[in-house]
């Protein structure tokens, strides 16, 4: 291992023809060496500034490399996909004939066949199984010129959006429940949103995983409490959305009906004395789940982490209605999510 360390740094300060030579040697397969050339593209702005920087790029290729045959390597939305099937076999657990993932603590039922777990791996539960669970900036920042989407986590300081042991976290779009499984893992309390019904029935296997430290609500979070059309995507059930999007008008497009609420009626009815952290996934919706939600960030100012890139002006949006409602928060962004925490 000492070994094979030393001659991935050498790939970063060698000269080019000396690392294509290198490439050829250790990662063999010209697909591989591809999208290492790729990655390698992506984190030269990072290169070499640090003896720790360089330490986190390495960490990553050895991610992306260790285990892995070109086509576990996923491409794509602008970035990579590390959790191919033969890195996520590592995390299987047979016990007394059940089986199911378990990363860290946070357990998941073994959904990987449809191959939606890879997306939802690198979101979730890459740092916590191979960056110690550090959401650091230089981290986060780095993850997040080779992911496809990026983290739900950073932390800059006393700038802090990560999940802690007590918090009370809302996972809007919680699919499965891989995020909520995440937050318990953590020693959080979750409520997770899921209003697509088959869906949420995956999501009540990951509830049971958890010891029932995950409260699941078959409810969609917006901006109004009442009944609404929900778009049902072919092949990928985390992108099913009650916003049209183009796919939507595909006249095969399945539909059903679910209800809607907003956060603020939700933590009033249910009398949460405290909201710690929103992570929202919700294919555009985000912006109605915010101005649903004024009331507990005014109140509370909970550490949000939102996805942004559904819409073409969601960072803009999403950014005013967050400060227009609690000015004391800061908010960063990064390529497909931002992150905001009150500060002051």
């Amino acid at each position: 291992m000492y070994q094979f360390i030393v001659r991935v740094i050498s790939c970063f300060i060698l000269n080019q023809q000396k690392r294509k030579a290198f490439r050829q040697k250790w990662f063999g397969r010209l697909k591989v060496e591809r999208r290492f050339d790729a990655l390698e593209n992506r984190l030269g702005a990072l290169e070499c500034r640090s003896e720790a920087q360089n330490t986190l790029n390495i960490n990553l290729c050895m991610v992306l490399a260790n285990g892995q045959s070109g086509n576990k390597i996923y491409g794509g939305g602008g970035g990579f996909y590390v959790g191919g099937k033969e890195l996520l076999q590592q995390f299987i657990v047979k016990n007394n004939g059940e089986k199911y993932f378990d990363f860290n603590g946070a357990k998941m039922p073994d959904v990987a066949d449809d191959g939606l777990l890879r997306y939802v791996f690198d979101d979730t539960f890459l740092v916590s199984c191979f960056f110690h669970d550090d959401y650091a900036k230089n981290i986060a920042k780095m993850l997040d010129l080779v992911l496809a989407e990026g983290v739900y986590g950073y932390r800059d300081g006393d700038f802090d959006v990560t999940v802690k042991t007590g918090d009370v976290v809302i996972d809007a779009g919680a699919w499965v429940g891989d995020f909520s499984a995440y937050a318990v893992s953590k020693g959080a309390t979750a409520y997770a949103f899921e209003p697509t019904t088959a869906t949420y029935n995956l999501l009540q296997q990951t509830v049971a995983l958890n010891d029932h430290k995950i409260y699941p609500v078959p409810l969609g979070l917006s901006d109004a409490e009442k009944e609404i059309t929900l778009y049902r995507h072919n092949g990928n059930s985390g992108a099913n959305t009650i916003i049209r999007h183009s796919w939507t008008n595909d006249p095969l497009t399945i539909t059903e009906t679910i209800k809607i609420t907003t956060l603020d009626k939700f933590v009033a009815e249910n009398k949460i004395a405290k909201i710690d952290f929103i992570k929202a996934d919700i294919e555009g919706a985000e912006r109605d789940m915010l101005r649903g939600a004024t009331g507990v960030l005014q109140k509370f100012a909970p550490k949000l982490a939102i996805c942004t890139y559904h819409l073409p002006d969601d960072p803009q949006v999403l950014e005013k209605i967050i400060t227009d409602a609690n000015p004391r928060y800061r908010v960063v962004q990064m390529r497909h999510k931002l992150f905001a925490a009150a500060v002051g």
